[in-house]
């Protein structure tokens, strides 16, 4: 049981990215998706975003499922360790999502929302 619990931390960032990339492109007054200024600049902008920070998640909810199947499998570690760190993974991973995306933004796109060239 502790393994379905540390996973679903996992299972959960997962969720949400999965959410994120199946998010309609038309609203971009959805409730459920990334907002910033850059972000909400056009449309481009927004789906690129959105796209971005989903796969933050998606990745941060696989990590978070490996070391939560890592620390199940080595003994000693108090099961109430076991999940915080799969809890400070997913606290991580919330926190990191926007500056990451952010910085996505600025090398992707100029200041007025157009790509950069290559």
């Amino acid at each position: 049981m502790d393994l379905f619990f540390n996973s679903l931390t996992g299972l959960v960032l997962i969720g949400i990215g999965l959410f994120g990339v199946r998010s309609d492109p038309r609203n971009m007054n959805s409730r459920l998706c990334y907002k910033s200024r850059s972000a909400m600049r056009n449309k481009d902008t927004w789906l690129e975003a959105n796209r971005y920070s989903s796969l933050i998640m998606i990745m941060g909810g696989i990590a978070a499922i490996i070391i939560g199947i890592i620390a199940y499998l080595v003994p000693g570690i108090p099961a109430n360790i076991k999940g915080q760190v799969c809890t400070v993974l997913a606290i991580i991973t919330f926190i990191s999502t926007f500056p990451l995306t952010e910085l996505h933004l600025k090398k992707v796109f100029n200041d007025r929302g157009k790509r950069r060239s290559a």
